[in-house]
């Protein structure tokens, strides 16, 4: 009768276990797209944050300059056409359409970073 009831715990325990196991693979997988969505906000905000103060600079005129921070840790910022700035940030991109045409831009960045009207130009740089 001992060795049954000991049996039966055992099998008890092991489901237990296994339940436990399955649930902190779940848990893992729901931490995963939690950070991957918070990523997806940085960037939206860093998106938009460029697109504005870009195209509020290029419509204040020449001389004027503002500077930004930058929601992200590390983020890589380029010119992806006349008018279209592209970051990218942990694997994914945005684009900001802007009114002027972009003429330089920094880089890699994190943090701050100063937008300038220079010549009829946007000109970028890490601040």
């Amino acid at each position: 009768m001992k060795a049954q009831a000991s049996m039966e715990f055992l099998i008890v325990l092991a489901i237990f276990f296994s339940m436990l196991v399955l649930s902190f693979s779940m848990l893992n997988n729901v931490k995963d797209v939690g950070f991957q969505s918070i990523d997806t906000t940085k960037l939206m905000m860093a998106v938009n944050d460029i697109e504005n103060t870009v195209n509020e600079v290029c419509v204040l005129g020449e001389g004027t300059k503002r500077v930004i921070r930058l929601p992200l840790e590390s983020a890589e910022i380029s010119a992806a056409g006349e008018k279209v700035i592209q970051i990218n940030y942990k694997g994914s991109t945005g684009y900001a359409d802007v009114v002027c045409k972009v003429s330089s831009t920094p880089g890699t960045v994190s943090g701050r970073i100063s937008i300038e009207k220079v010549s009829g130009e946007i000109v970028i740089e890490e601040v």
